[in-house]
Order: C-alpha cells, then structure tokens, then sequence
C-alpha cells in the first residue's frame, strides 16, 4: 500500500514503518487493505512497535540489553500517552499521531513490552499450552490493541497460532548465552527436538477455527488463514500471490 493511505501519518514515516513491518512480518501487511480507513494509521504504529518489540531479542547481545530496550520502549509509551513531545523515532512519532487519544490500547501495548521479558533468559516451549501461554500477553496484548483500533474482536489467540506456525523445525537453534533468543528461534528448537509438537499445534489450530464456524476470524487473527492445518502437518502459503489470495479468501468467506 502507499505510505498516502496511512493518513494522519506523515507520509515519510509511513513509508518507514511499511519497510520495518514487511522486513519484520510481511503477512501481517497483506491485512492493511481490510483495516477501515480511520483505523488504518493507528495499525500500521503499532505493528510498527510490534516489529521493535518482538524483534527485540534478535538486535541484542545479552538479556541486559533486551531489558534496556523494552524499557526505552516503555518510556516512549509514557511520552505517547502524555502531552508533552515525544523522542525523535518515527514508530513512536507515528504512535502520538494516531494512539494519543486512544489510551485503552496502552495497558495492551505495555503487555508486550511485559511479555517479551521472558525471552531474555532461559526458558523452553515444552507443550503447545506452554508456548501460547508465553506468548499470549505479546500475540493477545498486540491483537487486542489492533481489535480495539478497528471495533472488531481481538482474535489473540488466532495471532499466537499464526507466529507458532511461522516457526520451522531447526533442533540445532540456540538462545545466546544467558537465554536470550527470538520467540521464533524458541519454538523452531522445540519443534525440531520434539516431534509431537506439530501435530499437537496442527489439532490446535483446527480447533480454534471450528470454535469460530470453521471459517470466520477476527480481523487482527486474518494471518492465520495463511497456516494450513490438515493430518497433523501444518504448513503455510509461500507464494506471494497465493497469500494475498488466501487472505482475500478470508475476508471474503466473512470475518468479525
């Protein structure tokens, strides 16, 4: 999409957050064109942030770092959602914007920052229940800012499946010394360490699709029509056109 239909955004910044939110997850951008149009400013800063503060742990060397980071984070938040300026740093240049007078999303937003803490030391996805449940406040916390940008239902959980499904099985990843690793890099070392772990997140997916009519998702967990569940194998849409398709698919098959 142009950086244009971003509006309030300042075009310049749009077009930044569109290069970090593609590098950072590109499906989350193939969801932009069905966010209303007053809505669409706000999703485009806070994936933004998303992509700054799940990607956290991939840009630092150690666990101390990681916290440094989500606490600069933490204190942009205190700017946004004060009157005062706010730092020089288009994402939260572009939160200002658009989220000031939204302060319901700022606990969500903080839930994030809160989440990705347990990144930055040892820990292990020993069950589906055990991953989601690390991820929930991240996924859920990101979900249910967007949903409430939008007027729409949350879909927290479908956003968690969806970054669970992403993840490919690579038993010899390894989290830094001290623990710290990418939610990602996580799971694909479980993934690939535990072989019941496919069919246990494939049998999950399934379900969360029957529980919502077996076709409609919430806008925020739309991703998810791109993570295919069938015969305990998961496995996802790579093709560009076919993804945009997939997610047309979606939206038109109904969603909240």
């Amino acid at each position: 999409m142009r950086p244009e239909r971003f509006s309030p955004l300042d075009a310049q910044d749009a077009s930044y957050l569109l290069t970090q939110v593609e590098a950072f997850e590109p499906d989350w951008g193939l969801v932009l064109p069905y966010v209303p149009d007053e809505a669409r400013g706000g999703w485009l800063a806070v994936l933004g942030y998303a992509a700054e503060v799940i990607g956290a742990p991939a840009r630092v060397s150690n666990g101390m770092l990681g916290r440094i980071r989500l606490q600069w984070w933490r204190e942009a938040l205190d700017e946004v959602f004060g009157d005062g300026s706010v730092r020089e740093h288009p994402v939260v240049r572009a939160m200002a914007v658009t989220l000031r007078q939204s302060s319901d999303v700022r606990q969500s937003l903080e839930a994030m920052a809160d989440g990705m803490e347990g990144f930055l030391s040892n820990g292990a996805d020993n069950s589906i229940d055990t991953a989601v449940a690390a991820r929930q406040s991240v996924y859920g916390g990101l979900a249910e800012a967007l949903g409430a940008l939008a007027g729409c239902p949350s879909g927290g959980e479908g956003l968690t499946l969806y970054a669970l499904a992403r993840s490919a099985p690579d038993a010899d990843a390894i989290p830094g010394e001290d623990g710290t690793e990418p939610p990602a890099r996580r799971f694909s070392r479980a993934l690939g360490q535990d072989h019941s772990l496919e069919p246990a997140l494939a049998e999950r997916i399934v379900g969360y699709r029957k529980e919502r009519g077996d076709k409609v998702l919430a806008l925020p967990a739309l991703p998810l029509v791109l993570a295919k569940a069938k015969g305990g194998k998961v496995s996802r849409v790579k093709n560009p056109l076919a993804q945009k398709l997939a997610v047309f698919r979606g939206v038109l098959m109904g969603r909240v």
